[in-house]
Parts: C-alpha cells; sequence; structure tokens
C-alpha cells in the first residue's frame, strides 16, 4: 500500500508460529512482543534493503545515500522505518515524496564553454542530459549544482535535485514483488525466534 509516501508491507505472521510462541510463553504479551520485535525489525530493515537495491538498479544513484551512512544514518536516510508491534500486522517504510536527492549526484561532466551547464545522468542505462546555465558552486563545504534565475549576479540558494525515490518506487509498482520476498523473509525470522525461546527455556 502506497499512502502520501509511506510504503507499508503486511506482516503476517504465520498463525502456527504465533500459536506456538504463545504457548511457549504463556501467553504473556509482554513476553510475545518482545520476542516478535528482533523479527518485525530485521524484516523492515530487509524491506529498506530491497527497495534501496531496487531503486540503485535504476537510477545511477548510490545505497548509501538511500539508506544513510555513518553517525546519524537515520537522519540523513531517503529511505526509512517507523516503529511497529505485531498486532498490528503491518511494517512501514518511509518514501517521503519531497525527498529528492541533489541533482550534484548525477553529475556526469561540466561544460565549459560560455554560458555553461552540465550534464548529468539519472535513469541507469539512460541517455546524458544537458541543463543549460547550471553550474556547481560549494557552500559550507557542500558542492551542488544551481543556476541563476534572470540577470541576478548571484545563483540562486537552493541546489537543484532530481527524481525522488517514491516516484522511482511507484512508476515501477515494486511493492509487490518486495512484498513476495518479505514474506518467506518474516517467516524465517519468527521460527528463529521461536528456536531462541526453546534454546533459553532449556536451560
Amino acid at each position: 500500500a502506497i499512502v502520501a509516501g509511506l510504503v507499508s508491507f503486511r506482516a503476517v505472521i504465520d498463525k502456527g508460529d504465533l500459536k506456538e510462541l504463545s504457548s511457549r510463553l504463556g501467553g504473556m504479551q509482554k513476553k510475545i512482543d518482545a520476542a516478535l520485535k528482533r523479527p518485525l525489525n530485521r524484516t523492515a530493515d530487509k524491506a529498506r534493503s530491497l527497495i534501496a537495491k531496487e531503486i540503485t538498479q535504476r537510477i545511477n544513484i548510490k545505497r548509501k545515500d538511500l539508506l544513510g551512512s555513518g553517525k546519524g544514518s537515520s537522519k540523513s536516510a531517503l529511505i526509512s522505518k517507523s516503529a511497529m508491534k505485531w498486532q498490528a500486522n503491518t511494517i512501514v517504510v518511509t518514501l517521503k515524496k519531497e525527498d529528492q536527492p541533489q541533482l550534484m549526484k548525477f553529475v556526469t561532466k561540466v561544460a565549459r564553454y560560455r554560458g555553461g551547464g552540465v550534464y548529468y545522468k539519472i535513469k541507469k542505462g539512460g541517455k546524458q542530459q544537458f541543463l543549460p546555465g547550471a553550474f556547481i558552486v560549494k557552500k559550507h563545504g557542500v558542492r551542488f549544482v544551481t543556476r541563476r534565475k534572470g540577470k541576478a549576479r548571484k545563483p540562486i540558494a537552493d541546489p537543484l535535485r532530481a527524481v525522488s525515490p517514491w516516484a522511482v518506487y511507484v512508476k515501477n509498482n515494486l511493492g509487490p514483488p518486495i512484498n513476495l520476498e518479505l514474506t518467506g523473509y518474516l517467516k524465517k525470522e519468527v521460527r528463529a525466534a521461536i528456536k531462541n525461546v526453546i534454546r533459553k527455556q532449556s536451560k
């Protein structure tokens, strides 16, 4: 399901697995929630990874630019996840419609002749495009593409941006195949959680 940039996956837990887990934990809801937290979170991470993989196969963007890297990566990530509980049976991964990577990430070369411009390529295997009058500036240590408006001497303050990952996701209908893979992945993770409970109880 796609709603205003939110991509949600139905996290349907096998009834037999849930019944077994509940039985081994005496039906105590808090313990069940705790046991399922890891499977759900790992499945959400898997969803982010699969989405990033599909998008990087379609446009010239790096995986780290989608998922973030280093300290504070969750803040810089274009694909993030939300908190979840198994009762809702939903894993929510966020691709904000308005989050567009900077055009700088797609630049292939800069024109040096009078008037200038930049060449860039967004689509994997696609043709190089030219943006006349654009140029690269550096501000606070960050390089970005911009262009002047009219005859103003100073360029506009905001970097030019490219297509959003959300648009790529929607256009290519990536939900169904990803959801199918996540269903099997979640079952494997829940079975691992059950085995972990059994191992702890046997000590």
